[in-house]
């Protein structure tokens, strides 16, 4: 017969194995829940459009800042759009690269849905876009200006530089609502055509200049530009902490002359900066120019903004 100490030991032991038993029994029927997935981009993502138009979201006519009419004084409202991929399509809703848009028109004219279509498509790649107005002057002299049949640069400079200070509230703007807008305030490119180009180029080259057209307290500074036939007009204001640019332009530009980029390009090479410069013969100008090369271009402006917003 077995001593009562040892009884208790056997029984001890039987009680552990029917336990180690039952968990086994139990583990058994249990299916374990696999890890999420990791989120995956989609392939192609900031060089192609990945997103459908109708994925796309839209903002239109929201008050950013305002200022004084360029030639009457009385107050101007300044408004914007917005076009983003919906936050239900966009696997990658938050900390996204966004890209300010700059319409043409000499200073004189133009309005921020003269971009939609280049806003809508960058959105489609996954960038959020913003297209701004800015004050303009109708009667502006800054082709004459340039011509040399004037040398008055005081209404020329004055409509450049509103135009600059409005779009240097746009970036202050995005920054502003940078969580709203699913965007990383450190990842921010301005981009333009002709006068919008003009525009990009002084945001790239002026963030200590921000103007006071709304959103003060933020920083005006973009990472990158691109821009369709544009120049800066001062180049000595080009230093070395300066934005990188990417531009494109056409030997004979009839209304931004092609030695103006062409010394802009230069001036910024000899600061130590990064400025691309990608030139065809004609007389092509701005959004002709681009259309007739965009495919080329698209693609040299998406390795540039990728390799510049390190996306």
């Amino acid at each position: 017969m077995a001593s009562p100490r040892r009884l208790r030991r056997r029984n001890a032991a039987l009680v552990t194995a029917a336990a180690l038993i039952g968990l086994t029994i139990l583990t058994s029927c249990v299916t374990p829940t696999p890890p999420p997935a990791p989120t995956r981009l989609p392939a192609g993502r900031y060089t192609s459009m990945v997103f459908s138009d109708a994925q796309l979201t839209r903002t239109t006519n929201v008050v950013f800042g305002g200022g004084p009419d360029l030639v009457t004084g009385a107050p101007v409202t300044l408004t914007l759009d917005t076009y983003a991929p919906s936050t239900a399509a966009d696997p990658q809703p938050t900390g996204r690269p966004a890209i300010v848009w700059l319409y043409g028109g000499g200073f004189a004219g133009g309005r921020k849905e003269d971009v939609g279509g280049t806003a809508s498509e960058y959105a489609r790649r996954g960038y959020v876009t913003i297209a701004p107005n800015y004050r303009v002057d109708p009667g502006n002299d800054c082709q004459a200006v340039q011509h040399g049949t004037t040398t008055d640069i005081t209404r020329c400079a004055a409509a450049i530089w509103g135009a600059q200070h409005d779009a240097q509230a746009a970036v202050r703007w995005v920054r502003a609502h940078a969580a709203q807008l699913g965007v990383d305030p450190n990842k921010i490119a301005a981009g333009g055509f002709s006068a919008g180009a003009i525009t990009a180029l002084n945001l790239a080259y002026h963030a200590d200049d921000p103007g006071t057209s709304g959103n003060p307290g933020y920083s005006s500074r973009v990472s990158a530009a691109v821009a369709a036939s544009g120049c800066e007009e001062d180049p000595t204001v080009i230093g070395l902490w300066d934005a990188p640019v990417s531009i494109i332009a056409s030997h004979d530009d009839p209304a931004v002359f092609y030695s103006c980029t062409a010394q802009t390009v230069a001036t910024a090479r000899a600061a130590g900066l990064v400025a691309d410069l990608h030139d065809y013969p004609g007389a092509l100008h701005a959004g002709d120019l681009y259309l007739a090369h965009k495919a080329t271009t698209d693609a040299q402006w998406a390795t540039f903004l990728t390799t510049w917003l390190k996306l």
